[in-house]
Protein backbone atom coordinates (compact mmCIF):
# COMPACT_ATOMS: atom_id res chain seq x y z
CA UNK A 1 0.00 0.00 0.00
CA UNK A 2 1.14 3.71 -0.76
CA UNK A 3 2.17 6.30 1.70
CA UNK A 4 3.42 8.80 2.88
CA UNK A 5 5.78 9.06 6.29
CA UNK A 6 6.15 12.32 7.86
CA UNK A 7 8.93 12.71 10.45
CA UNK A 8 9.64 15.12 13.12
CA UNK A 9 12.97 14.75 15.37
CA UNK A 10 13.68 18.05 16.26
CA UNK A 11 16.85 18.14 19.13
CA UNK A 12 14.48 19.95 21.44
CA UNK A 13 12.14 16.84 21.75
CA UNK A 14 14.69 15.60 24.41
CA UNK A 15 14.29 14.76 28.10
CA UNK A 16 16.57 14.28 31.12
CA UNK A 17 15.33 11.53 33.87
CA UNK A 18 16.60 9.57 36.25
CA UNK A 19 15.21 5.57 36.64
CA UNK A 20 15.65 2.08 37.37
CA UNK A 21 14.72 -0.57 35.76
CA UNK A 22 13.53 -3.54 37.35
CA UNK A 23 14.51 -7.04 36.03
CA UNK A 24 12.93 -9.26 38.65
CA UNK A 25 12.12 -9.68 42.51
CA UNK A 26 15.20 -9.20 43.69
CA UNK A 27 17.45 -7.37 40.61
CA UNK A 28 17.72 -4.33 39.58
CA UNK A 29 19.49 -1.37 37.63
CA UNK A 30 20.73 1.40 40.17
CA UNK A 31 19.65 4.79 39.65
CA UNK A 32 21.02 6.77 37.26
CA UNK A 33 19.88 8.83 34.18
CA UNK A 34 19.44 9.30 30.62
CA UNK A 35 19.55 12.26 28.17
CA UNK A 36 16.55 10.91 26.39
CA UNK A 37 15.53 11.82 22.54
CA UNK A 38 12.42 11.42 20.95
CA UNK A 39 11.46 11.54 17.30
CA UNK A 40 7.55 11.11 15.86
CA UNK A 41 6.91 9.24 12.88
CA UNK A 42 3.23 9.57 10.85
CA UNK A 43 2.05 7.33 8.10
CA UNK A 44 -0.60 8.83 5.98
CA UNK A 45 -2.84 7.32 3.72
CA UNK A 46 -3.07 10.36 1.54
CA UNK A 47 -2.01 13.93 1.78
CA UNK A 48 -5.11 16.89 2.18
CA UNK A 49 -6.58 19.41 -0.03
CA UNK A 50 -3.40 21.17 -0.17
CA UNK A 51 -0.67 18.48 -1.08
CA UNK A 52 0.70 18.66 2.76
CA UNK A 53 0.05 15.45 5.20
CA UNK A 54 -0.95 18.08 8.22
CA UNK A 55 0.23 21.36 9.36
CA UNK A 56 3.65 20.49 11.57
CA UNK A 57 3.30 23.56 13.88
CA UNK A 58 0.57 21.35 14.96
CA UNK A 59 2.17 18.54 16.22
CA UNK A 60 5.54 19.95 17.45
CA UNK A 61 4.12 22.27 20.69
CA UNK A 62 2.75 19.06 21.59
CA UNK A 63 5.89 16.94 21.33
CA UNK A 64 7.83 19.73 23.14
CA UNK A 65 5.24 19.93 25.50
CA UNK A 66 5.38 16.08 26.69
CA UNK A 67 8.77 15.95 26.92
CA UNK A 68 8.50 18.61 29.46
CA UNK A 69 6.79 16.82 31.88
CA UNK A 70 9.39 14.08 31.93
CA UNK A 71 12.57 16.53 32.27
CA UNK A 72 14.60 16.59 35.28
CA UNK A 73 12.64 14.22 37.28
CA UNK A 74 12.76 10.61 38.68
CA UNK A 75 10.24 8.33 36.92
CA UNK A 76 8.32 5.89 38.67
CA UNK A 77 6.70 2.81 38.15
CA UNK A 78 3.09 3.48 39.29
CA UNK A 79 2.11 -0.38 38.81
CA UNK A 80 4.69 -1.99 40.01
CA UNK A 81 4.07 -4.96 41.69
CA UNK A 82 7.98 -5.48 42.53
CA UNK A 83 8.53 -2.31 44.40
CA UNK A 84 6.65 -0.42 47.31
CA UNK A 85 6.05 3.49 47.07
CA UNK A 86 4.75 5.57 49.23
CA UNK A 87 4.19 9.00 50.72
CA UNK A 88 6.68 10.66 53.51
CA UNK A 89 6.99 13.66 55.17
CA UNK A 90 10.39 15.39 55.84
CA UNK A 91 10.63 17.94 57.75
CA UNK A 92 6.99 19.26 56.65
CA UNK A 93 7.57 18.61 53.03
CA UNK A 94 6.60 16.02 50.90
CA UNK A 95 8.61 13.15 49.61
CA UNK A 96 7.78 9.69 48.15
CA UNK A 97 9.44 6.68 49.43
CA UNK A 98 10.73 3.84 47.02
CA UNK A 99 11.12 0.01 48.60
CA UNK A 100 13.08 -2.50 46.79
CA UNK A 101 14.21 -5.48 48.30
CA UNK A 102 16.87 -4.18 51.19
CA UNK A 103 17.25 -0.81 49.01
CA UNK A 104 14.99 2.20 49.80
CA UNK A 105 15.04 5.77 47.55
CA UNK A 106 13.52 9.26 48.75
CA UNK A 107 12.52 12.08 46.63
CA UNK A 108 10.74 14.50 46.76
CA UNK A 109 7.48 14.94 45.61
CA UNK A 110 8.58 17.68 43.11
CA UNK A 111 10.79 15.60 41.76
CA UNK A 112 9.01 12.97 40.74
CA UNK A 113 6.49 11.54 38.34
CA UNK A 114 4.64 8.92 38.86
CA UNK A 115 3.64 6.80 35.11
CA UNK A 116 1.08 4.17 34.41
CA UNK A 117 3.30 1.16 34.10
CA UNK A 118 5.11 -1.81 35.79
CA UNK A 119 8.59 -1.19 34.82
CA UNK A 120 10.95 2.07 33.34
CA UNK A 121 12.11 0.84 29.81
CA UNK A 122 12.25 2.69 26.65
CA UNK A 123 10.13 0.37 25.56
CA UNK A 124 7.00 1.90 28.01
CA UNK A 125 8.30 5.46 28.01
CA UNK A 126 7.56 4.98 23.84
CA UNK A 127 4.25 3.52 24.14
CA UNK A 128 2.99 6.16 27.53
CA UNK A 129 4.45 8.92 25.06
CA UNK A 130 2.27 7.86 21.92
CA UNK A 131 -0.98 7.07 23.54
CA UNK A 132 -0.53 10.66 25.44
CA UNK A 133 0.27 12.30 21.85
CA UNK A 134 -1.99 10.92 20.05
CA UNK A 135 -4.93 11.64 22.88
CA UNK A 136 -3.97 15.23 22.59
CA UNK A 137 -3.18 15.65 18.72
CA UNK A 138 -6.95 14.12 18.50
CA UNK A 139 -8.53 16.63 20.72
CA UNK A 140 -6.66 19.75 18.89
CA UNK A 141 -7.70 18.50 15.25
CA UNK A 142 -9.95 20.20 13.43
CA UNK A 143 -10.16 19.21 10.67
CA UNK A 144 -10.89 21.55 7.69
CA UNK A 145 -13.51 20.03 4.73
CA UNK A 146 -12.06 17.49 2.68
CA UNK A 147 -9.14 16.87 5.16
CA UNK A 148 -10.51 13.99 7.59
CA UNK A 149 -6.96 13.83 8.95
CA UNK A 150 -8.45 10.97 11.36
CA UNK A 151 -8.76 9.06 9.05
CA UNK A 152 -5.87 9.63 6.60
CA UNK A 153 -3.07 8.85 9.81
CA UNK A 154 -2.47 5.39 9.47
CA UNK A 155 -0.32 4.93 12.34
CA UNK A 156 1.61 7.15 14.86
CA UNK A 157 5.62 5.71 16.05
CA UNK A 158 6.77 7.13 18.76
CA UNK A 159 10.73 6.48 19.24
CA UNK A 160 12.41 6.75 22.22
CA UNK A 161 16.29 7.18 22.23
CA UNK A 162 17.74 6.63 25.82
CA UNK A 163 21.53 6.66 24.52
CA UNK A 164 22.74 7.00 20.78
CA UNK A 165 22.21 3.92 19.26
CA UNK A 166 19.95 2.13 21.24
CA UNK A 167 16.38 2.97 21.03
CA UNK A 168 12.60 1.67 21.68
CA UNK A 169 9.31 2.36 19.17
CA UNK A 170 6.30 1.97 19.95
CA UNK A 171 3.53 1.94 16.56
CA UNK A 172 0.33 3.08 17.64
CA UNK A 173 -2.35 2.05 14.40
CA UNK A 174 -5.26 4.48 13.98
CA UNK A 175 -3.88 6.92 16.75
CA UNK A 176 -6.45 9.78 16.01
CA UNK A 177 -9.70 7.49 15.61
CA UNK A 178 -9.46 5.98 18.86
CA UNK A 179 -6.97 6.39 22.31
CA UNK A 180 -6.78 3.89 24.72
CA UNK A 181 -3.88 3.18 27.15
Amino acid sequence: MNHFTIRLGKESFKFSSTHFTLFSADQAERLHGHNYQVAIECDLARLGDLGMGFEFNTLKPLIKNLTERWDEHVLLPKQSRLIQIRSTDVAGEPHVTVDFGKRSYRFPTDDTVLLETENITSEELARLFSFDLAQLWKSSVHDEPGSALHERVLCLRVTVEETRGQSATFVFEQPLSSVTK
